[in-house]
């Protein structure tokens, strides 16, 4: 049986490979260097971390002596794929070759390296490099097993003459004979962590996927979903950072964080806790930052989704220049060294009374008004690569010194003047109260949303296990009205503590209104959830139908979450 299968596989993929053949004549394409044999060393390699890299070497072999080299050289991404590229780049022996975006069809995106072939004399062999990053193309299975999807062959306009393609994993993975497809690759390894295949000639405009399993109970995944990075400057000549991540995470015990040089007095938070110091490791990396090693809780690696905050302080002298009333800061851009980050927004808050020189720039930096006396410089890059440079933010501003020392003096002469009209034309409540709350109150409401939160996660798994049939009803009824009782209760003292916080006014107040709307539409996208779950058992909608609306409302719920958590976050940093 298991031979029959085989030969089946076997001729599926000849029958594929045959079909790919007539592409390259409805495409147009032909061989752009027929005085040339063309040979590929390809390496797909498992990353660690989630990625997928292809690291592939075109060699040129010379037919003749005369044989001239080509000025560039087309390669195709699969449409299927092209949305996880997150990197492209080139080099041969002199250095980075340009790659251009070139045209696009309906099978490929198109990119066109340019070579550098002028200096290698006609008949000499010449070879390049091309490596490109995949995300999102490993997803986790049951009991650390994982599933890599993956282009199997490059996509060229030329027929090649041998095409050697090898897929890596990593070392502690463990692959079973059925763990890939045999009639594809061959095992080069007695563990299965190397796998061959041989193709001679390969045909142009391949476009064959495959894939491969395998069990790690070491690998991770992670992916920075956004960094946001907020500076602020007050009058007296300090400079206050804060570094928040958005991140997803399988398997992740250490995060790498890069602050800017010179950054001290760290502390990092996650939506649980403050870390405590033996587990915040901080290196001087020179000339590129501050690395702090965050070991992360047990808490974090269960949730799979995390938000982590860093807080510190940097030099004055470092960062800002001055000429009289005139002062340059400099932002470092330092980040992460990960593949790929989708936003990074950055953020300058000026001391109180200083105006901003809105200078020319190249870079889109969004300006605008805090209050009455303050301004803030804003700007936002989207999908950053590894090798990107965004070197700094360079924000210009005028400011007194000696604003900071009068403006106590300037705001008591307004409230003067307020108080005055306010005794004139208003005529005075019989009573007031002076709304006042505790550090307490904020240590408990942050507490109990903690509390709230991990009642709530587990009825999502509750739900989830009921839907997939692994517990009985009567089961799943009697734990969730016990979970939704809990529940019950510490959304009964969250709200408590937030009325509290709420009417001694400021920054506290608007805080928790956003915490309040934040948590109204999660409530209600959880209950359309279960409404959709309803309707589902009842025949009423199709499991298509249930599944969109359930990635809808889940949608809502991540963006809403990612406010509140913020919110906590900002508490905790605030009451440590």
């Amino acid at each position: 049986m298991r031979r029959i299968s085989l030969l089946l596989a076997g001729f599926l993929f000849l029958a594929t490979l045959a079909a790919s053949l007539p592409i390259q004549k409805a495409l147009g394409g032909e061989n752009s260097t027929p005085s040339f044999s063309i040979n590929v060393n390809r390496e797909i390699i498992i990353q660690n971390g989630g990625y997928i890299v292809i690291n592939e070497t075109f060699i040129f072999t010379p037919k003749d002596k005369s044989a001239q080299l080509p000025q560039s050289y087309l390669i195709g991404i699969p449409r299927t794929y092209y949305r996880n590229l997150v990197c492209l780049f080139a080099h041969d022996l002199y250095g980075s070759l340009q790659i251009e975006s070139f045209e696009e069809d309906e099978i490929f995106k198109w990119f066109k390296v340019v070579l550098r072939t002028d200096g290698v004399g006609r008949g000499q062999l010449y070879s390049f490099n091309l490596t490109s990053v995949f995300s999102d193309l490993i997803r986790r299975g049951v009991k650390g097993e994982f599933h890599a999807v993956f282009p199997l062959y490059p996509a060229l306009k030329d027929d090649i003459d041998l095409c050697n393609v090898t897929l890596i994993l990593p070392p502690n993975a463990e692959v079973s004979p059925e763990g890939f497809p045999q009639e594809i690759f061959l095992n080069m390894t007695s563990d299965f962590r190397l796998l061959n295949n041989f193709t001679s000639p390969l045909p142009a405009y391949m476009n064959i996927s495959s894939w491969v399993k395998f069990s790690d109970e070491t690998f991770s995944i992670l992916k920075i979903l956004e960094m946001k990075r907020e500076i602020s400057i007050d009058g007296w000549g300090r400079i206050y950072g804060r570094d928040f991540y958005d991140i997803e995470m399988v398997n992740v015990s250490i995060l790498n964080i890069i602050l800017p040089p010179g950054s001290t007095d760290i502390s990092v938070y996650d939506i649980y806790e403050k870390y405590p110091s033996n587990n915040v490791l901080v290196e001087e990396s020179l000339g590129h930052g501050v690395v702090v090693r965050v070991f992360v809780s047990d808490k974090l690696k269960r949730d799979e989704r995390a938000k982590i905050s860093v807080t510190y302080l940097l030099p004055y002298w470092k960062y800002v220049k001055s000429d009289w009333q005139t002062y340059n800061l400099n932002v470092n851009l330092a980040r992460p060294d990960e593949w790929f980050i989708p936003k990074i927004i950055v953020s300058v808050l000026l001391p109180e009374g200083a105006s901003i020189i809105n200078e020319s720039q190249f870079l889109p930096i969004n300006y605008e008004k805090i209050g009455f006396f303050q301004e803030k410089a804003t700007l936002t890059y989207y999908n950053v690569t590894r090798y990107r440079d965004l070197g700094s933010l360079s924000i210009k501003y005028k400011y007194t010194v000696l604003w900071a020392a009068f403006r106590p003096t300037i705001l008591a002469m307004a409230l003067i003047g307020l108080a005055t009209i306010a005794v004139i034309f208003i005529k005075p409540p019989t009573e007031i109260r002076a709304q006042v709350f505790s550090i307490e109150t904020l240590k408990t409401l942050v507490e109990t949303y903690g509390e709230a939160e991990r009642v709530s996660s587990e009825l999502e798994s509750l739900r989830q296990r009921y839907i997939e049939g692994k517990i009985p009803k009567r089961r799943y009824q009697l734990t969730k009205k016990m979970l939704e009782d809990q529940l019950h209760q510490a959304k009964k003292k969250l709200m408590e503590s937030k009325a509290k916080i709420e009417a001694g006014g400021g920054h506290y107040a608007e805080m928790m209104r956003q915490l309040e709307r934040a948590n109204a539409i999660i409530d209600v996208s959880r209950r359309n959830i279960e409404e959709a779950d309803f309707r589902l058992r009842r025949g009423e909608i199709s499991a298509e139908e249930h599944n969109r609306i359930v990635r809808e409302y889940t949608q809502r719920i991540e963006r809403a979450k990612a406010v509140a958590e913020e919110i906590i976050l900002k508490l905790k940093e605030e009451i440590s």
